[in-house]
């Protein structure tokens, strides 16, 4: 089985790299449709707190997607670009708030950051 076929274990679940706030990097597994934010802090993944339960109201699930596969993404709405440039992040280099980005087949074997700034 190849690396890409291992990432997308079936239609509905995908694996992917977290690198929490301390540097340490750790594959989990997520559920097609979840969003990362919950697949973060139902891993425990340093870091992601997701203060307002998903509501894009705080920033405290704040992550760093990498480039190429940020571009696949659906970009952010008004509301999560608004708190991005609060927060001193753009959505253009790959930053986006975890609760309003969801787990799709694009996100098998992607490096997901908890952001810093």
């Amino acid at each position: 089985m190849s690396d890409a076929t291992a990432a997308v274990k079936d239609a509905t679940e995908v694996t992917m790299r977290y690198v929490d706030r301390d540097g340490a990097e750790r594959e989990v597994t997520a559920n097609v449709g979840e969003s990362l934010m919950t697949v973060a802090t139902g891993n425990k993944v340093l870091g992601i707190d997701g203060d307002c339960g998903g509501n894009c109201a705080c920033g405290t699930c704040h992550v760093l997607i990498e480039s190429q596969v940020a571009l696949t993404l659906n970009p952010p709405d008004a509301v999560e670009r608004e708190l991005l440039e609060f927060i001193g992040s753009d959505a253009s280099k790959g930053y986006r708030l975890g609760c309003q980005v969801t787990v799709t087949r694009a996100l098998a074997d992607a490096k997901i950051t908890v952001a810093t700034t």
